[in-house]
This record gives C-alpha cells, sequence and structure tokens, in this order.
C-alpha cells in the first residue's frame, strides 16, 4: 500500500474567494483537480469541513465534487481515513474482456476472492436467458475482484451444469473458470453482449466493495456465448464506479445515410 502524505492545509495554496459569475462547484473542482496534480498520488486532501470553510460553501457542496473526481479517478476516499490523491489503477477493460487480462494491462496485480458457490434449480428468468428449461440446474458463483488489495467489483454468473457436469466440485477460486470451461469440455467463447447501468448498492455489496450503500456503482448484465451461438453464461456483476470503467472500441461501416 502507498505510504499517505499528510499535507499543511495552509500551504496548500487552493486561493480563497470564489468567482460570482461561475457556478461555485465547478471552481472548487478545478481547484481541487489543480491541487491533486501538485501533490501527486497518495497525498492527503484537506476534509469536506475544512475545504467548505476555507471556500465559503456549504460542505455538500464541497462533497458533490469530491464525489464527481472520485468517479474519474482523481481522488478516492477510503472508509474512516480521508480522501487522497488517487494512486490506484483504474480497470478499464474492453467489453467482454477476462478480468484477469484486464488487471494486468492496467499494471494491477489481480485477485478473486470466491464468496459463494451454489447449485441450484434454475428459475424462471435464468432459464430464458440461458435457454435451457426452467428448473433445469445450474451453478451460480459470486466471486470479489480486486485490484492491488482493494475490491473493485462483484461479479455473479451462472452456468448450466447439464452442460458442464461436474463444474460445482472445481475449485474455481483458485483457477480462471473459462480456462476450466476449455480444457475440460472444449469450450470456445466468441461473444458476449450485455448493457451497463448506473446503481447504488445492497447493503451487502456496499460491504464488500468497502463502499456506502450512498456511493454510485456501475452494474453490467453479461450473456456470453459459444463458436456456435450457444448461450453459456449469464451474469450480474456491481462495480466501483471510482475504480472501474469499460472501454469502448466501434468500427463504423460507410452507409448511404
Amino acid at each position: 500500500m502507498m505510504r499517505r502524505h499528510r499535507v499543511d492545509m495552509s500551504a496548500l495554496e487552493l486561493r480563497g474567494e470564489l468567482s460570482e459569475d461561475r457556478p461555485r462547484g465547478d471552481q472548487i473542482r478545478e481547484r481541487l483537480e489543480d491541487l491533486a496534480a501538485r501533490l501527486g498520488p497518495g497525498s492527503t486532501i484537506p476534509s469536506d469541513r475544512q475545504l467548505a470553510e476555507h471556500f465559503g460553501v456549504a460542505r455538500m457542496t464541497v462533497r458533490t465534487e469530491v464525489k464527481r473526481l472520485t468517479i474519474d479517478g482523481v481522488l478516492e476516499v477510503e472508509q474512516g481515513r480521508g480522501t487522497f490523491v488517487s494512486s490506484s489503477p483504474r480497470l478499464a477493460p474492453e467489453w467482454g474482456t477476462s478480468y484477469t487480462l484486464a488487471a494486468r494491462a492496467a499494471q494491477g496485480e489481480p485477485r478473486t476472492t470466491l464468496v459463494q458457490s451454489a447449485a441450484t434449480a434454475s428459475d424462471a428468468r435464468t432459464a430464458e436467458l440461458l435457454r435451457i428449461r426452467e428448473g433445469a440446474p445450474v451453478l451460480t458463483l459470486t466471486r470479489l475482484r480486486a485490484l492491488d488489495g482493494r475490491p473493485i467489483g462483484i461479479e455473479r454468473v451462472s452456468i448450466p451444469l447439464e452442460r458442464f457436469p461436474g463444474l460445482e466440485e472445481v475449485d474455481l477460486e483458485n483457477v480462471s473458470l473459462y480456462r476450466v470451461l476449455a480444457e475440460r469440455w472444449g469450450l470456445v467463447r466468441a461473444a458476449s453482449t450485455g448493457r451497463a447501468a448506473a446503481t447504488l448498492p445492497s447493503e451487502a455489496d456496499a460491504a464488500l466493495l468497502g463502499v456506502t450503500v450512498r456511493d454510485p456503482c456501475l452494474v453490467v448484465q453479461m450473456i456470453s456465448m459459444d463458436a456456435d451461438g450457444a448461450v453459456f453464461e449469464v451474469g450480474r456483476s456491481v462495480y466501483r464506479a471510482d475504480r472501474y470503467e469499460i472501454g469502448i472500441d466501434l468500427m463504423h461501416r460507410r452507409t448511404d445515410d
């Protein structure tokens, strides 16, 4: 973990008074971005109370801008410790990229904790997405993903056990799920489709991610298919918005429109 650098408030040169001809929030955000650039990764940012007193604004105004900067990856908040200039890499995978590969591309150290593994009968919605009969057995995995020792997301996936019998007996905390599916069942993952949206985490998810229920997260729902177009996995994952973003690479074809 990077050592935190304490900074004397009097030496920050934040400039005091705010202009009346521009939104105060915008000005505070700009000054905090400048301050973060000058202080460097791991440095302490003054508290909301100190900043509010310095700029002569309500603490909520400061909190709003700090929240925006954490989502943008400029700052990071550690509950009970304070606000710091971000020193953690952000995970920015292309859509459908392996978590492990994306983490290594971000020059971070990936870690997975298996929170739950349960073989159950599929409900109507899961069966519809997997294109199997309702009640057919599925393995549902809940895994906590971390980057450099800090939680980044909770991934939940369901996989049909009739296609992959015995999968529930594999130790999936210490091996790659896709590698097991490829080596034992010859699976070739060919495509993934899905959608992403903003969400607030449940109390249970917030506790695992190290955030509060008021911190915005990104929920990603995904369906994966093999080379024959058969669905073999459906998932719903929740990621910290301050540590995760999705890369998009679009190829446009010329049309007559």
